[in-house]
């Protein structure tokens, strides 16, 4: 038979006396696992305390760790403390890690919450033989859990005499247990936090650098139009660029005809290059390339489509030719001048390669295409030199007051905040040098495929559409598909003009208004950033046209100014909402894993402490009790404080309507078909769970379009009885959910995460050809 219970098991003073060092040791050990940053400082104090109050031989963090081909974990000796002279199992050969072989009724038992007990010769083998070895005469294990994981034991050992743990002891060592999981979790977390705050530097860091390469593209944009030597001003643009983008060199590439082969050839033109780079201007055989050797490229330039690549990508009889200057990485965005491929603009990176952002390639296209516009009023300069001699006077001047308009218009997009205003400006400029009666600002929305009108302008004055009753049927947005005429233009980018009366099937029903208004002929200039069209502006003239207006190309210059207009302030209100959204679910997270779970613990250990002390001590039991209504209303506030940080989209809309108006969205930029059902009667959940819900979806929809290459997502909200169950599939390519680098590179540790906060039942299922479906069902209790 084991000893009987020692120390304090005998008396009432020594059970006293006993209880008295348990519970300081409890309270100590529980501080230091508590407070202590340092981990494994932590857990060796809180080891020492407890293995000297308790009078025991060895006291360890045992920690489980995978088995491959084993349903069971193996086991390994983490943290120990030892009483003097007592073999340290920690260091021991043999008994350092083991297995679960012999002993697979004692996983089971700790597996399901339960302590184990157990002399030396109650032990099968072989692990008895291995305890023998370092000297154990009686064993208690009490298992650690960590995210309600089982996740390893403290074990308990008597060397010198087998001895019976008290309840005190149990107590001790459970509390112990419950502490030693919460501090591992919280060394997660705080981990996780680490991580999370690294990234949102980096994001901050990208967002910064966004934000100084839109402010010098603004700037470098004005200063072409404000020069009046381009070949002069245009490498001052290309270094401007090339500094603030960090990018080695910065190349403007026109094409010509070779006079003597009658081959037409790429030429640098205009170069710069960063310090320690070589030009390529001066290269022997790479400063004029033959389109028959870079044919693959060009025929995405001349389809107006922007190439971003690795070298190692490249066929290699054009990785040869630029490896040869040493280039990793490159871009080139094509120039059009009235519809005709001229060149490009190139940027090279030649220190590492460069994966290409879709922010970094919209600001360098819009940069591009200010250096364009910059090229394209020195061929209209030169043109109207040679071709009109005997009025270089009267051209120049009208050349001067296009730049004063162009000008005006940059500095007023510098200057002035309010976006609706500039859009007025550009309008009213358009319509003044167009010489036409009214103008129109259309903005297309992709995801709809409707447009809608947003200024009007008509005599020089700004009319209040939504006020105005001859705009009322103006207000709602209008379908393009009834317009495919002039939608074929605009996505070509084309300026088109036709007169009211020859095509009335363009206009449709709105052809009474336009009669109405007496107009009698539209010209329509599109506003188009690289390839996707942004809207329209139209001009209405009250005499019919045989061509468009003599000045269109400064008409199309201010459109691009409309178009750069619009496309910052997206991008800014983009880099705002994101910065937003990120700290608001930051917050959320640092609350919800810091405070309300320290408040639970506290009420815990609280009520743990009330559960040990003497009823006979009032007043200690009065200020536990007074402790614990304070952790309980501290825990209620962090929780409301979650709750005001959920997403802003639940506040003014349920869940439903929110996950609508998340397909609608990531529709309008892929061509992947995004499919959302809903099943059954919908009802409200709490807010914590549909928060979660949104974010789980959020995340799989996300993954999905990142690396499943899917033709199809179907997004499925299934309102049961007793259940709620979110499902995402796509009938993409698959993955393997089991690897660890897929959990993390892939998204679904938040998700699981989330599924955890609220409890839910997540389920990932993927194969090659079916495709991913991830699935989180939640229980559903409808209250009265």
């Amino acid at each position: 038979m084991l000893a009987s219970n020692y120390l304090g098991e005998n008396s009432n003073g020594m059970r006293s006396h006993f209880g008295d060092r348990i519970l300081e040791a409890t309270t100590i050990a529980v501080n230091a696992l508590l407070t202590i940053d340092n981990f494994d400082e932590a857990v060796k104090t809180a080891l020492q305390v407890m293995g000297e109050s308790l009078d025991c031989d060895r006291l360890g963090v045992i920690e489980h760790f995978p088995i491959p081909l084993s349903t069971l974990p193996g086991w390994r000796s983490l943290y120990e403390w030892n009483a003097p002279n007592i073999i340290a199992q920690i260091s021991h050969p043999t008994t350092a890690q083991g297995t679960y072989a012999g002993i697979e009724e004692w996983y089971q038992r700790l597996h399901q919450g339960e302590s184990i007990s157990c002399w030396l010769e109650e032990m099968p083998e072989p692990f008895r033989s291995g305890q023998a070895a370092i000297g154990v005469k009686a064993l208690f294990a009490v298992p650690i859990f960590v995210e309600e994981l089982f996740w390893g034991v403290l074990s308990f050992d008597h060397c010198r005499q087998a001895k019976h743990p008290s309840t005190a002891e149990l107590t001790l060592l459970k509390t112990a247990a419950a502490c030693i999981g919460s501090a591992i979790q919280r060394q997660r977390i705080r981990q996780t936090e680490q991580k999370r705050t690294e990234e949102l530097a980096k994001v901050n860091q990208e967002l910064q650098q966004r934000d100084r390469l839109l402010s010098v593209v603004a700037q470098v944009t004005k200063n072409l139009l404000d020069a009046e030597d381009i070949d002069v001003a245009i490498p001052q643009a290309l270094q401007a660029i090339g500094t603030v983008a960090k990018i080695s060199r910065v190349q403007v590439i026109l094409e010509r005809q070779n006079p003597t082969t009658q081959k037409l050839q790429h030429c640098i033109t205009y170069e710069w290059v960063a310090g320690g780079i070589s030009p390529q201007i001066h290269h022997p055989t790479m400063a004029v390339i033959d389109n028959d050797d870079a044919e693959i490229l060009l025929k995405e330039l001349y389809a107006g489509r922007s190439i971003w690549y690795l070298i190692d990508d490249l066929p290699h009889s054009l990785k040869a030719q630029f490896q040869s200057l040493n280039i990793k990485s490159s871009g080139g965005v094509p120039l059009f001048i009235e519809g005709r491929y001229i060149g490009c603009v190139a940027f090279d990176d030649c220190v590492t390669p460069r994966h290409w952002s879709q922010q970094e390639m919209d600001v360098l296209t819009t940069a591009a295409e200010g250096i364009g516009a910059a090229l394209h009023r020195k061929q209209l300069v030169a043109h109207l030199i040679q071709e009109r001699a005997s009025t270089v006077e009267k051209r120049v001047a009208e050349l001067v007051r296009a730049n004063e308009s162009l000008r005006g218009c940059v500095n007023r997009l510098a200057d002035e905040p309010d976006l609706e205003t500039f859009w007025e400006h550009i309008l009213l400029e358009a319509s003044a040098q167009a010489k036409s009666y009214a103008a129109a600002l259309f903005l297309y929305d992709a995801s709809t495929n409707t447009s809608l009108m947003k200024r009007y302008v008509r005599e020089g004055k700004v009319i209040p559409i939504h006020t105005d009753p001859e705009f009322v049927q103006f207000r709602l947005p209008i379908s393009a598909n009834i317009f495919s005429y002039w939608q074929e233009a605009l996505f070509k980018g084309e300026v088109i003009f036709f007169n009211v009366e020859d095509n009335k099937k363009l206009l449709g029903a709105r052809i009474k208004w336009h009669r109405a208004q007496g107009h009698r002929s539209i010209v329509r200039v599109p506003l188009i950033l690289g390839d996707r069209p942004l809207g329209f502006i139209g001009l209405c003239f009250r005499e019919p046209r045989t061509g468009l207006p003599a000045n269109i190309e400064l008409i199309i210059a201010l459109a691009q100014q409309a178009t750069l207009a619009i496309h910052l302030t997206s991008l800014a209100e983009q880099s705002r909402q994101a910065a937003i959204l990120e700290e608001r679910n930051r917050m959320a997270r640092e609350i919800h894993d810091t405070l309300a779970q320290a408040f639970t613990g506290v009420i815990v250990q609280l009520g743990a402490a009330s559960r040990i002390i003497p009823q006979d001590l009032p007043e200690v039991q009065e200020h536990i009790t007074q402790a614990r209504e304070l952790a309980r209303e501290g825990l209620a506030e962090a929780r409301r404080s979650v709750n005001a940080l959920r997403p802003q989209i639940l506040e003014t809309q349920n869940l439903p309507t929110a996950f609508h108006h998340l397909v609608t969205q990531m529709s309008a930029v892929i061509d992947t078909q995004i499919i959302c059902k809903i099943i059954g009667e919908a009802y409200p959940l709490t807010v914590d769970v549909e928060n979660n819900l949104l974010r789980i979806g959020q995340e799989a929809l996300t993954n999905a379009i990142k690396h499943a290459f899917a033709s199809e997502i179907v997004i499925e909200l299934v309102y049961e009885p007793t259940q709620f169950i979110l499902r995402v599939k796509d009938n993409g390519k698959g993955f393997a959910p089991e690897s660890l680098a897929v959990v993390k590179g892939f998204g679904l540790m938040g998700i699981k995460e989330r599924s955890d906060r609220i409890k839910a039942q997540l389920t990932i299922k993927s194969l090659p050809q079916p495709g991913t479906e991830i699935v989180a069902v939640v229980k559903y209790v409808k209250t009265t």
